[in-house]
């Protein structure tokens, strides 16, 4: 009874504070999913939360998702489904995801705010253990949840749609708690570390239900270096061109990422013309033209329609065609062109390194050994 407690705190926590010292309240949308947290002096109490009517009627269901210390002080998690009073707890209450699989579930107790179903991590029953495990799988992974329950009045089973999208991302959050984070100090932790790298915690091989994530704090034996920041693709042979498309901002219709591929034919397989994408800034487009290594291809020229393809040559889908409009197309004049007659015999020459140099670009930055870390619960 202690859990359910718990859970229905959340609910009624504004109430009880509004009056003397009301709580701070945070809360976070993730589409169709609340993420909420009361937090008073004593206690901070999170959850992911969504609230379902059944159209033109005050019948409301609630999805709960929280995370909790139990009696031995271990982080356990927990899943709800509050339906209204007044449903035959002679029937189980039943979950269909995305309209294929259900799960029947018994009903665990009724309160003032409704029925609940209550599934939860906290248990040494292995079949327990497998049904919260599966129900939490399928919240993440399905796209619709139909909950249906048989009232004490009626003959039809009252049915409801939740939409999952967004649980994933607000159920991350409610697992991590964002402001527990702990400052560890470290000895001997070698060299070439820069403040905010990452570490990431493999533990696969183990059964531990938390990880954790760090990064670098501070650094200690500060030095600095300049370090060469432009791509390698960007040293070689490229073109800026300007292309018409379905508009200034998306002329391809969809956004373009770097390392996409843009070809002369709509089926890559037939194409003769093949370029990569480096940047693209409304209708600029920045290329590196494969025909510069293969001589099979021809180079890209003003007047050609371009298609849209991601690096595995697949066409991407609600991309359109452009057209180059570009009567200059742009060689950078720092670039190397690869294949030109001199580029290897030339290389060791003041020239061709001069004219490497100039295609990069460097910053300063800092290095050191790990001082401190951030370690934060994931």
């Amino acid at each position: 009874m202690k859990i359910f407690l718990i859970l229905i705190s959340l609910i009624v926590t504004t109430n009880l504070f509004a009056e003397t010292n009301p709580p701070k309240v945070t809360t976070q949308q993730f589409q169709n999913w609340t993420y909420q947290c009361v937090e008073d002096k004593k206690r901070k109490t999170c959850e992911v939360s969504q609230n379902i009517r059944i159209q033109n009627s005050n019948i409301n269901f609630s999805v709960v998702y929280n995370k909790f210390l139990n009696q031995d002080k271990e982080i356990k998690k927990s899943i709800s489904i509050i339906a209204p009073l007044g449903v035959d707890l002679n029937t189980q209450l039943a979950l269909r995801f995305d309209g294929k699989e259900q799960i029947n579930l018994r009903w665990s107790t009724c309160e003032q705010i409704g029925c609940l179903v209550f599934i939860t991590n906290n248990s040494k029953d292995e079949k327990t253990l497998e049904m919260y495990k599966k129900i939490y799988e399928l919240l993440n992974k399905s796209n619709g949840l139909e909950i249906a329950v048989k009232a004490l009045a009626g003959k039809q089973p009252i049915a409801i749609q939740s939409n999952l999208n967004g649980f994933g991302a607000a159920a991350t959050i409610a697992r991590t708690s964002r402001d527990q984070v702990t400052v560890m100090t470290v000895d001997n932790a070698g060299n070439g570390f820069q403040v905010n790298d990452s570490f990431v915690f493999d533990n696969t091989a183990t059964n531990v239900d938390v990880t954790a994530e760090a990064k670098v704090r501070t650094i200690s034996d500060a030095y600095n270096l300049d370090v060469i920041t432009t791509q390698i693709y960007l040293t070689i042979e490229t073109i800026t061109l300007n292309i018409s498309g379905a508009s200034t901002a998306l002329p391809f219709t969809i956004a373009v990422q770097a390392g996409n591929l843009v070809t002369n034919n709509a089926v890559f397989g037939d194409a003769t013309k093949v370029a990569e994408v480096v940047a693209i800034t409304d209708s600029e487009l920045h290329l590196y033209d494969r025909s510069n290594e293969d001589g099979t291809l021809s180079a890209i020229a003003n007047g050609d329609s371009l298609f849209l393809f991601d690096k595995n040559r697949v066409a991407v889908t609600g991309s359109t065609s452009c057209v180059i409009d570009d009567g200059t197309i742009t060689n950078p004049t720092s670039d190397i062109a690869i294949n030109a007659t001199n580029y290897g015999s030339g290389l060791n020459s003041a020239n061709r390194l001069n004219q490497f140099q100039s295609a990069m670009t460097s910053e300063t930055q800092t290095f050191g050994k790990i001082a401190t870390q951030n370690f934060r619960e994931s």
